[in-house]
């Protein structure tokens, strides 16, 4: 029988699938319609009451008194241009960019545009590609994924068979292949691309303190303009009087201006060009600002939301210190210098560079194990050198498991370091070589392992952090740090940038998912790890429903698109 694990669909299968429409069309809607946005801005109670005016006048020809229309068409031309350009910007934003899939059909490796991927292809994945539909890993080796632009998981995951898969994640490394279980509007990217074009109306204080005051004004309108009606026509000697010689006309005209003179037309005017002036400030700094209303917004917020890595960090890290043992084996900096600057060193070995320096140019290994997320440890074997054998860098709860001696304190010491919020790796030495360097499920450590030293890191906090934070605190606005990822870690950043000692860190994990129970968590609680992006949405809403007006920002790359809507 044939199996669709390897040989994926047919011709006729994929035909049957694109018939019924089960293909991996992503959404194009992008918000409001130009229709919308017209109507949203154009019908108005101002804009009715002196655009009422102003074609009356234009119907007495008395267009020199009808200057005044200009406020209308300006008012309503800002507010139409920044949200329509607005609504173009956020037609360009999409989680899947790759334009072209590979797929495995009738046996044979087809490229096809991300459109023409149906429901239960088998998508060929390769290091540096983009999973173009949401799938399920059937069949790979190593196969390691990048995440951080759906979840914020900062480090690359692990996959493996059977494993879901998101679309809009990276393979960083391995390959394999995954089958197809959602596309188009159903995938988990075409779901954030909606939610991020979703139009939300900004509560505006201002506004709706001046729509207030023109319903109260509207009330007295129509009485004010008839008391004015009914002078100007006794002026002209009685209503008969003036509408035989036409002098009625410049009691309407009067009527109109009476009525004009109580719209706050200045008012409504200046806070829509004040509003502008702030949308176009904002732009140059790179911020797109879907209505006016949201620089009003932004003014007001009183609660900070942030992530740590790429925000309140740059993203990489940097050597706190090297911590040997008492007698080291010899040689074990070559070994560190080796690990930092070999072609497929990661961020963690490459901040070891700067410190360990570079290795002898002839000091090369004789067989080697890449680092993978999966067994969190790489290795290698050195037949000749100060002390030949296997050095191995990894995880300390991998690595220090099969030590020999020394392994009790060196992990106490890795405990103590941890909950300080550093990261730490462990060099250790074998004098045995590897037994495998084919990691086809876990390549084995070898034996007689004992540890070396230890290499502490930290995050590189950027420089402008603590003085950012600061301002912020100045300004009455406090910071709540939501992050993806370890507590400890999140916490030390937190206390580096100058929060107060005494928060702890909060795992996520152990976050209620009541909205009322999870408000008065975060009434008292400022700094959050291992966080999801739906429960990074859900805190934004109950620090909503506490009253504080939100932000959130994040690097752009690893935050959570749900919780950037809210």
């Amino acid at each position: 029988m044939r199996s669709i694990r390897t040989l994926g669909l047919t011709a006729a299968e994929v035909q049957n699938r694109r018939d019924r429409g089960l293909v991996n069309t992503m959404p194009d809607d992008t918000g409001r319609s130009l229709a919308r946005i017209l109507r949203a801005n154009l019908f108005t109670l101002f804009n009715g009451i002196v655009g009422a005016s102003f074609l009356l006048l234009l119907l007495l020809g008395a267009w020199q008194d009808a200057l005044f229309g200009f406020f209308v068409v300006t008012n309503t031309l800002i507010g139409v241009v920044q949200e329509f350009r607005a609504k173009r910007t956020l037609a360009r934003f999409a989680v899947l960019n790759a334009s072209r899939a590979l797929v495995r059909r009738d046996g044979a490796d087809v490229e096809c545009a991300v459109e023409d991927v149906v429901l239960d292809d088998l998508l060929v994945l390769r290091p540096g590609g983009q999973i173009v539909a949401d799938a399920e890993l059937v069949d790979g080796s190593e196969l390691e994924v990048d995440e951080s632009l759906l979840t914020g998981e900062a480090n690359p995951v692990s996959a493996r068979v059977g494993r879901a898969l998101l679309s809009g994640s990276t393979v960083v490394a391995g390959g394999g292949l995954a089958r197809v279980n959602r596309v188009g509007t159903d995938s988990y990217s075409a779901k954030i691309t909606l939610e991020a074009r979703e139009f939300s109306l900004v509560r505006s204080e201002l506004r709706e303190s001046i729509a207030r005051i023109i319903r109260w004004i509207s009330l007295g309108l129509i009485p004010v303009g008839a008391i004015v009606v009914n002078g100007q026509m006794q002026a002209a000697g009685g209503w008969a009087a003036a509408l035989s010689s036409g002098a009625w006309r410049d009691a309407a005209v009067a009527a109109v201006a009476s009525i004009i003179a109580m719209v706050p037309q200045g008012l409504v005017f200046m806070t829509s060009l004040a509003l502008t002036i702030g949308a176009v400030r904002l732009a140059r700094r790179r911020v797109l600002v879907q209505e006016l209303s949201a620089v009003e917004g932004l003014a007001r917020v009183d609660m900070l939301c942030v992530d740590k890595t790429g925000t309140l960090t740059e993203g990489t890290l940097t050597l706190d210190e090297l911590k040997p043992v008492e007698h080291p084996a010899p040689g074990w900096q070559q070994a560190l210098a080796w690990f930092a600057t070999e072609p497929g060193a990661n961020t963690t070995t490459q901040a070891m560079a700067a410190a360990v320096g570079p290795p002898i140019r002839d000091y090369l290994p004789d067989a080697t194990v890449p680092f993978s997320s999966r067994y969190k440890w790489s290795a290698a074997y050195f037949r000749e050198g100060e002390s030949p054998g296997t050095w191995v860098l990894g995880g300390a709860d991998v690595v220090l498991g099969t030590t020999v001696a020394g392994a009790a304190e060196m992990q106490r010491q890795v405990t103590r370091l941890a909950s300080a919020g550093r990261r730490t790796v462990v060099l250790a030495h074998s004098p045995y070589p590897l037994t495998s360097t084919v990691p086809t499920v876990a390549p084995a450590l070898p034996k007689g392992l004992e540890p070396v030293a230890v290499v502490v890191l930290r995050e590189r906090v950027r420089a402008d952090a603590a003085e950012t934070i600061g301002y912020f605190g100045s300004q009455g606005v406090q910071v709540c740090v939501i992050s993806g990822d370890d507590p400890l870690t999140v916490g030390a950043v937190a206390h580096e940038i100058g929060l107060p000692a005494g928060l702890v860190a909060v795992d996520a994990r152990s976050l209620p998912t009541d909205p009322v129970a999870l408000a008065e968590v975060l009434r008292t609680e400022r700094v959050f790890g291992r966080v999801t992006p739906q429960q990074k949405k859900a805190m934004v809403l109950a620090l909503q429903s506490l009253g504080y007006t939100v932000a959130m920002t994040g690097d752009g790359k690893r935050t959570s698109t749900p919780s950037l809507t809210r």
